[in-house]
């Protein structure tokens, strides 16, 4: 997930910093913002995280693998 890339790992709280760039791009005309994972979420806590990311960064839509049955 975003953990260690995007965010510190073990965190709720998006930087303001990242989220002061995001807005920058939105006023700048990127009209949707999108969070794409390569990694499945592990359990329920990281799927709420991931979640929270997505809300607290406005994303339009979240992507991550499909579980595997």
């Amino acid at each position: 997930m975003a953990e260690g890339t995007l965010l510190p790992i073990d965190t709720w709280e998006i930087d303001p910093n990242i989220l002061e760039k995001i807005q920058e791009a939105k006023g700048a005309g990127i009209e949707n913002i999108a969070i794409v994972s390569n990694k499945e979420p592990k359990d329920d806590i990281s799927f709420l995280k991931l979640t929270w990311w997505a809300h607290q960064l406005g994303a339009d839509v979240t992507f991550v693998p499909l579980k595997k049955s």
